[in-house]
């Protein structure tokens, strides 16, 4: 708790938290969000989460429309009567295309992002997960999004995806998987309040 480690950007801290957790010690970030609690980095990894299992709903949700693509609360909760029928929200989507409960507009945006994710699950299993990231950010339009919007908070979000591959690919070359690495993530804690009296190291 004596000790504090200074960065001068948010995207930094990625391989400071990694490097303290394999050292199995106990850090706390102040004036900023923990690196995987961070909103590109979720959202990123929720398409990832899906690929690995369709059924999870809860990444399903977060990302129907993330970037924008013109579904919204109507739309999803005319899905929602099928998740439990279809193993999941993702699954869910393709029977009630298939059954007629989405019509027009509605249907075709859903349609295409049911096209989509196949179109990635297809090229998970010989494409090497860092690429297909990099491929999915670019395809699914999150990082043309940010980049066209020119500002200050889009530019570190990029910086964040950046070291989000960075990071994938250091892990991939150690021969990891998509799943083991899901997993790593996923033993990752929220961000904690910060208490001086805790024996750990503090980031900021």
């Amino acid at each position: 708790r004596d000790i504090a480690v200074f960065y001068r950007t948010n995207a930094q801290s990625r391989v400071l938290e990694e490097a303290l957790r394999s050292a199995g010690l106990p850090y706390v970030m102040f004036g900023g969000t923990k690196f995987y609690s961070r909103m590109e980095i979720k959202d990123v990894l929720a398409y990832l989460r899906i690929l690995s299992n369709p059924a999870d709903s809860v990444s399903a949700r977060r990302i129907i429309n993330v970037p924008a693509r013109g579904i919204g609360a109507v739309t999803v909760n005319k899905i929602a009567p099928f998740e439990t029928e279809a193993g999941g929200f993702l699954p869910a989507c393709l029977t009630a295309l298939e059954k007629g409960a989405l019509k027009g507009a509605a249907a075709a945006k859903v349609q295409a992002f049911v096209d989509l994710m196949d179109g990635f699950k297809r090229r998970s299993s010989d494409t090497p997960y860092p690429q297909l990231t990099s491929e999915l950010i670019e395809e699914t339009g999150y990082g043309p999004q940010l980049l066209a919007e020119r500002t200050e908070e889009a530019r570190n979000r990029l910086d964040n995806l950046e070291q989000l591959l960075a990071g994938m690919e250091e892990h991939f070359g150690s021969e990891g998987t998509l799943d083991e690495y899901l997993e790593q993530v996923a033993l990752i804690t929220d961000v904690d309040s910060y208490d001086p009296s805790l024996d750990r190291v503090t980031l900021m």
